[in-house]
């Protein structure tokens, strides 16, 4: 009997405890998930291919793995949701969402995480210098987060051996290392540090301590304040009412101050867009207001109001293109068309291409260049349809050499379609190895395993 009540209480993965549980520091879900698939000697597609996506309700595409698309298992959406709890079911893990924004989705847009992996190296490097598990923060993957309190330096993307940005959630290899070269990503060189202007540097101690007071919070409070923003426009206006009157200000006047647009507050007020945290910061800098007030509802501000630092608005990534400079930026945008007239190269997507611009968002460039935009999506398309016509004539000559070898009375293996079609590599690209899944179920063909040794 207590075995059996043993046996009901095991776990099908290990039970790895997230790191940094319930304080500033806690790790992101992707970190996790890389941890996981390592302690079980696993690649992470045989993870979820093999393990996570059979225990999931619905069918799910491996496009987690897509560099843009890994962002979305740190994020808020209903992907997240589902690994989240399939993973807590596997490990016996409880209240994983808090490595993730799941129980933020009514208080931020989901927007707010980088598609790329940024890290400290001096974090790493300690972390390695002390024993510790080397892992990544889920403080690192917000956009509005650009240095490292601790080491005073800036977050870095690229591999410092050959120089390639990280992606949040890769196929293989271990948390620390680099994606192509597999370099280890710490440093122990302080030279090297940008030194950090002072203003800038109160700025961002002003973004990392709030973010950080966020994700301290327990699922339990996460969830209670969470429901408190689903009428979000009408939490905004409170809060810009109670500034109007506490700092006796007119609309105009806050605008100003928080370098925010009149039409952005109406956007907020009016349901159609979430303020972006970097706005929130600006707005509760101002008024000395937290997130953690903000998210509890608690609008407790400053005795008097104070204004932005200059610095913020001159560092790359928060400076806006000049509105002036429309044809400058016009000029921009078809030159980043022209790099993609050759059909097989996939265009960037929008998001992409508005970063590239100095955008957050996609929506200015779909307003200021319509025409533009009809372009970029005519390219998308050309290219889905060229991929889709590469993928049919594939499909019917590998089904023509499978029915050959049929008629000639030989099992359809992969060493004997190598050979007909001699081209050693093909099954080295995943796609065909499925194409030949997809058309033994379509002819009835039923798989071998271990097809090499039968050979």
């Amino acid at each position: 009997m207590c075995i059996s009540k043993k046996l009901q209480n095991s776990s099908v993965l290990y039970g790895l405890p997230p790191i940094g549980k319930s304080t500033s520091d806690i790790e992101s879900l992707t970190s996790y998930v890389s941890r996981l698939s390592s302690a079980h000697n696993l690649k992470v597609l045989d993870l979820f291919t093999k393990i996570v996506y059979p225990n999931l309700e619905r069918e799910t595409s491996t496009n987690v793995f897509q560099p843009t698309q890994s962002i979305s298992i740190n994020n808020s959406n209903i992907k997240t949701k589902e690994i989240v709890d399939v993973l807590s079911n596997l490990t016996t893990i409880k209240d994983l969402e808090e490595l993730t924004l799941i129980n933020f989705h009514y208080f931020m847009s989901s927007q707010e995480l980088r598609t790329n992996k940024f890290w400290c190296p001096y974090c790493l490097q300690e972390y390695r210098n002390q024993n510790k598990i080397v892992y990544e923060k889920l403080l690192w993957n917000f956009e509005v987060v650009d240095i490292c309190l601790k080491h005073r330096c800036k977050l870095v993307n690229c591999c410092p051996s050959c120089k390639s940005e990280q992606f949040l959630l890769k196929r293989k290899g271990e948390v620390g290392l680099c994606d192509k070269c597999a370099t280890w990503l710490g440093s122990e060189n302080t030279v090297a540090k940008e030194k950090i202007p002072d203003e800038y540097f109160c700025w961002q101690k002003w973004v990392v301590e709030n973010i950080q007071e966020l994700l301290k919070i327990n699922t339990q409070e996460r969830i209670e304040n969470n429901i408190r923003w689903i009428d979000y426009g009408e939490n905004i206006k409170e809060i810009i009412e109670m500034s109007k009157q506490k700092y006796k200000l007119k609309m105009n006047d806050i605008c100003s101050l928080s370098n925010i647009s009149r039409k952005t507050f109406y956007n907020w007020v009016s349901g159609k867009r979430k303020a972006s945290l970097y706005s929130l910061l600006k707005f509760g800098y101002i008024t000395n207001a937290t997130l953690k007030n903000y998210f509890s509802k608690d609008f407790n501000m400053g005795l008097e109001i104070r204004s932005l630092p200059l610095l913020i608005n001159e560092n790359p990534f928060y400076s806006k293109p000049d509105k002036n400079e429309r044809v400058k930026l016009k000029e921009e945008l078809r030159k980043i068309i022209n790099e993609y007239e050759e059909i097989s190269s996939p265009i960037l997507n929008l998001l992409q291409i508005s970063r590239r611009l100095g955008y957050t968002r996609p929506t200015t460039i779909r307003e200021k260049f319509p025409e533009d935009i009809k372009i970029i999506k005519r390219k998308q398309n050309e290219y889905q349809r060229e991929l889709n016509d590469i993928k049919d004539k594939k499909k019917h000559e590998l089904k023509a050499v499978i029915i050959k070898l049929l008629n000639d009375g030989i099992y359809p293996s992969e060493r004997k379609i190598l050979a007909e079609i001699n081209n050693p590599s093909f099954f080295w690209v995943s796609t065909n190895r499925v194409l030949l899944n997809e058309l033994c179920n379509e002819l009835g063909i039923v798989r071998r395993k271990w097809t090499w040794k039968n050979d």
